[in-house]
């Protein structure tokens, strides 16, 4: 045997003994993770954001000393909590499907493998399985940095008022729209998806494929598995639905801006413990006089409250009645968020806070 290869069965060596500690502590953690679901019972939470956040911020931290990057070690992480939180509490989670969506993978990013994710078929069956107890969580798109609030998503939120039902977490997920088809650019007339993903990509569109129409679909999955033989037509969605169907890319990353992310929603019933970053959803109804929605809006600049996010929606009990939806920096259980609650509740027919959680990556 040369030096080179002595030299690399000698690393190899090093490598082994190295997986074996790091199983080896992979089931002393998971241990531990029983004896929490143990004394966690049945009165405490199994899926706690603002933990696995801590704990994720913790190994990006540690990560800096070493050649992985953070992301890389906290994707890693992910799966270990997902395992662990399964040895405590196996999770049934609904997602907005179908399979292979960008909804899909938040809730793969959020809960990992180990749980079992349900794909529904509309977002109101989300909130449906999780009001109901048919699932856990549920994951929901609810913000776009292109294209603003998913009006669907909000206007649920106003139907399910008088529930348990909260915001408890969020997935911020980077979104990479690709163009799916079996045939090249110029042979291309229809291109299918979903609204939000051709609004997304809507100037590249008018400006590379002008000749061709675009038709609306449910789902980003479901337009990739329409044009898999039709040889006419493309579909805008992600890398992960053109590998689930098959069909090739012809066109990456064609969304119009680069930064394009979108905020998904995690439903439970918990409301998280305050972190020293966090946000709050809320909804309120202002009253009808002159002047009503400045002085709302007063009561947050009035106690240093920053809104990130607003946005008008009708009440459907009247014409030209609206309901408002922000999301603002901070938590509820802690000032000044606490008191300008109270305060706008005086300033205001209803107030309802639809959830808090800790942020992702400062977002």
């Amino acid at each position: 045997m040369d030096r080179q290869a002595r030299n690399l069965a000698d690393l190899r060596r090093q490598i082994d003994d190295l997986d074996e500690e790091i199983v080896a502590s992979l089931q002393r953690r998971a241990a531990l993770a029983m004896r929490v679901g143990e004394v966690k019972g049945k009165n405490l939470p199994f899926y706690v954001p603002e933990r696995e956040r801590q704990v994720l911020s913790n190994v990006a931290a540690v990560a800096q000393a070493g050649p992985l990057q953070a992301p890389a070690v906290q994707a890693v992480f992910r799966e270990v909590l997902s395992a662990c939180r399964a040895l405590e509490k196996a999770l049934v989670v609904a997602y907005l499907g179908p399979e292979n969506t960008f909804t899909h993978q938040a809730a793969l990013q959020a809960f990992g493998t180990a749980a079992t994710l349900q794909p529904a078929s509309s977002v109101d069956h989300v909130f449906q399985h999780v009001e109901k107890g048919v699932t856990d969580y549920g994951v929901v798109p609810l913000e776009n940095s292109t294209e603003g609030g998913v009006t669907p998503t909000l206007d649920y939120f106003v139907q399910y008022l008088d529930s348990a039902l909260q915001i408890c977490g969020e997935i911020v997920l980077p979104i990479a729209h690709h163009l799916i088809s079996s045939s090249p650019r110029e042979s291309i007339r229809v291109v299918y998806s979903h609204p939000q993903a051709l609004a997304q990509c809507r100037g590249w569109l008018a400006e590379e494929m002008p000749h061709a129409d675009t038709v609306e679909m449910v789902s980003t999955a479901a337009a990739v598995a329409k044009v898999k033989d039709d040889p006419s037509a493309a579909a805008v969605a992600s890398e992960l639905a053109a590998q689930a169907e098959n069909v090739p890319i012809v066109a990456r990353s064609i969304q119009d801006r680069v930064d394009n992310v979108t905020r998904f929603a995690i439903l439970g019933k918990q409301l998280p413990s305050p972190t020293n970053d966090d946000r709050t959803a809320l909804l309120f109804s202002i009253m009808d006089r002159p002047g009503s929605l400045y002085e709302a809006l007063g009561v947050f600049a009035k106690h240093d409250v920053n809104l990130t996010f607003i946005l008008s929606r009708p009440s459907r009990r009247r014409t030209w009645d609206y309901y408002f939806f922000a999301i603002l920096i901070g938590h509820p259980a802690r000032d000044p968020v606490l008191t300008a609650l109270e305060e706008l509740e005086q300033a205001c027919v209803l107030v309802r806070v639809l959830g808090a959680w800790p942020a992702v990556n400062g977002m």
